[in-house]
């Protein structure tokens, strides 16, 4: 698969206005910012250029199904999509799979943005099957079961498989760390670091 090398920064940068608009201004959603919710708190994935920029640097050609750990808003399956890749959005919380699925994609879509494929599904990605995807994208915010994450993961997820992990957490213990990680420099302490099994 051809990943779409040539994004516009600018692309990058409504998608994620278009993505914190809808957000702030949604009456189930709007409060949830730093909070903590049923799984975890909501803590969107920061300066999508980066993280777009080192994706594209780590050149995953041939890796075209991803899914997003606590998808929130969906900026990540978004963004993705419009890489080239194959994306899905796995959220537990109701209101922010609603709020990507059916708010903010229609949006996107009705500014010109191809996101039609983008997918949402509502769950626990403690109790997914990883094995359909060829990378695992994950920021952490205020996770702390890692072990349990991290078995799920060497149990169900492709030997030929990436995951990546977006921010300052790294405390896996059996996966492999990749050589490829890049700092970001849009946050003080975040890096993005490629596990392998």
């Amino acid at each position: 698969m051809e990943i779409n090398a040539n994004l516009n920064p600018e692309q990058i940068i409504r998608l994620e206005k278009i993505c914190d608009e809808e957000f702030s201004k949604n009456s189930e959603t709007k409060t949830f910012r730093f909070k903590k919710l049923e799984k975890g708190i909501y803590l969107p994935t920061f300066d999508l250029i980066n993280l777009y920029n080192t994706v594209k640097n780590l050149k995953f050609k041939d890796k075209t199904s991803i899914i997003d750990l606590g998808s929130g808003d969906g900026r990540i399956v978004f963004l993705f999509l419009l890489m080239g890749h194959y994306a899905t959005g796995l959220e537990y919380n109701k209101h922010l799979c609603k709020l990507s699925d059916h708010i903010i994609k229609p949006r996107l879509i009705s500014e010109g943005f191809d996101v039609k494929k983008a997918r949402f599904k509502q769950g626990d990605f403690l109790n997914e099957d990883f094995s359909e995807y060829d990378i695992i994208y994950f920021f952490p915010g205020d996770f702390n079961n890692y072990k349990k994450l991290e078995d799920k993961l060497i149990k169900t997820m492709k030997d030929n498989s990436f995951f990546l992990v977006y921010g300052q957490k790294h405390p896996f213990e059996r996966l492999r760390p990749g050589s490829l990680w890049q700092r970001l420099t849009g946050y003080k302490e975040g890096k993005i670091m490629a596990y392998r099994k």
